[in-house]
Formats: structure tokens, C-alpha cells, sequence
């Protein structure tokens, strides 16, 4: 919340600003600071936070995002430009952090132990839950409603061990960022959007927790469970990849979904 109020002011000198135009239909340009409040104040609780050996990786990850995130929101950046640096992010959390999933429990369709597909289903498993969250970032409240059940949910099943303390922080951050941005009269001054920085950033989080827990010797929950937290932004995702695909005529079914997937999800709404 300080850091809501402190970068509020210089939101239109950094131009941080969303200008109502096309499908957007608030009545006033609104500060796009949501992401950066969160990432700041994230930031500054870990100083007061216990150490754990999970924490630095996905903290390094998630500022990454975050300050990624912020580009995109003042200079729009290119569709591709923004999955490479999310891949690489990513990867670069999955690598430090050695948060792999190993086994995704009775699927049909995927065998129980991944073994050599560990690696690059996680690495499109996080990207996927960054980008799907991303993309549900429509309306006021939606993304950090969705957000905040899922980390509550996450801090449930991760009580009394060292990651509840790491969730319950991100938890918090959140919980800041939607005083501001619930459609209410109360806040109506005041209101925020979450922008890249911030939707993209918890999507991130949200998924290596959600790894975390389920993966290992002692798995909190079970893999399907985790899904579930996540399924409303991950079936929005792909509702979306599929009404844009059948909108545009490509070469053959592969190249539309990569096309949609790299340009259509990512780009500005």
C-alpha cells in the first residue's frame, strides 16, 4: 500500500498509464503500477522474512518479471521479444532452484514419471500459467482475485513448513494491490491496474509453488490439485488460442497455434 501511494504520482512521468482506447472502456487514464507496488513490497518483506534455500530463485525470477513486465507496460514491447525473455526467465528459475516436475500423478495422456520431459514440460508448464494469467488480467479485480485464491489455497497446504511463510508474503502483496483495484466507489480515486508487471510476475510465483508443493518425497498436494487452482486462467488461455485461431486462416494447425500463442496472447489487450 506505500508503494501504491508512492509511485501513483509518477505514474504519468514514467509513463505508466493506461489511455482508454479501442476495447478499453474505463473513463479515465489509470496508473499501471499494481505490478511494481507488489514487486516492491515483495522485495522489502523478504528482509524481514527467514531465509530458505527456495527463496532467492523464485524471488529473482519473480523481480525479473516484474521489471520485464514494466518495459512491456511503457513501451509495448514485441510479442516475441516478450516469450524469450519469459522462456529465459524461467528457465533460469527451474535451473537455480532445480524445481522440476518429476511426476504429474494417473494422466492418461502423460506417462506418471516424465523422466527426460521433466525439464522442458516444467519450463511450459510455468510459461503457461505466466501468460495464462496474463491474459485474464480483463477487468478490475479479475487477475488478483484469482490470484489471491489460489495463493491462500497454496498457504493452506503449505502451513507449518518454512514455504507457507514465502506464500503468505506474495499473499499479502496481493491483498495490497486489490484495495486498489476492486471495482469499488471507496477506491474509485485511487485505482490501479495490475499491467505485465504484475500479472505476469504472479503467475510465476503461483506456479513454482504449486510445483513445489506437489513434487518431492512428502508432496503436500497431489498434481491435479494444483491444476485445479489454476483452471479458470489456464481454460481461459486456450479458449482464447482457439476463438483466435479459428478468426485467422494459416498454413496448417501447428503454425496457427504457435503464431496465436506467441503474438495473440502476448500482445497488449
Amino acid at each position: 500500500m506505500v508503494f501504491v501511494f508512492a509511485l501513483r504520482p509518477a505514474a504519468a512521468a514514467l509513463g505508466l498509464m493506461d489511455i482508454p482506447s479501442g476495447r478499453k472502456r474505463h473513463e479515465f487514464p489509470v496508473p499501471v503500477v499494481g505490478g511494481l507496488s507488489i514487486g516492491l513490497g515483495i522485495a522489502v518483506g523478504k528482509a524481514f522474512a527467514p531465509y530458505s534455500s527456495f527463496w532467492f530463485p523464485v524471488l529473482c525470477g519473480f523481480l525479473l518479471l516484474v521489471f520485464l513486465g514494466a518495459l512491456d507496460d511503457r513501451f509495448s514491447l514485441p510479442a516475441g521479444v516478450r516469450l524469450a525473455c519469459q522462456t529465459a526467465v524461467v528457465t533460469l528459475v527451474v535451473l537455480m532452484d532445480h524445481t522440476v516436475v518429476w511426476a504429474v500423478g494417473e494422466f492418461s495422456l502423460f506417462p506418471q514419471v516424465l523422466g527426460m520431459w521433466a525439464m522442458p514440460f516444467t519450463i511450459l508448464f510455468a510459461i503457461t500459467i505466466v501468460n495464462a494469467f496474463n491474459l485474464i488480467d480483463g477487468i478490475d479485480g479479475l487477475a488478483g482475485g484469482l490470484a489471491l485464491l489460489a495463493l491462500g489455497a497454496l498457504a493452506f497446504f503449505a502451513r507449518q513448513t518454512q514455504l507457507c511463510e514465502v506464500i503468505l508474503l506474495y499473499l499479502g502483496g496481493v491483498t495490497g494491490f486489490l484495495l486498489f483495484n476492486l471495482p469499488l466507489t471507496l477506491n474509485r480515486r485511487v485505482r490501479i491496474f495490475l499491467g505485465d508487471a504484475g500479472s505476469t510476475s504472479i503467475g510465476l510465483a503461483i506456479a513454482i509453488f504449486g510445483i513445489l508443493l506437489s513434487q518431492g518425497e512428502t508432496p503436500r498436494i497431489a498434481p491435479v490439485t494444483g491444476l485445479w487452482l489454476v483452471a479458470v486462467p489456464v481454460f481461459d488461455l486456450f479458449s482464447s488460442i482457439l476463438r483466435r485461431v479459428r478468426s485467422e486462416e494459416h498454413t496448417s494447425e501447428l503454425q496457427s497455434l504457435a503464431y496465436s500463442y506467441a503474438v495473440f496472447c502476448l500482445k497488449k489487450k
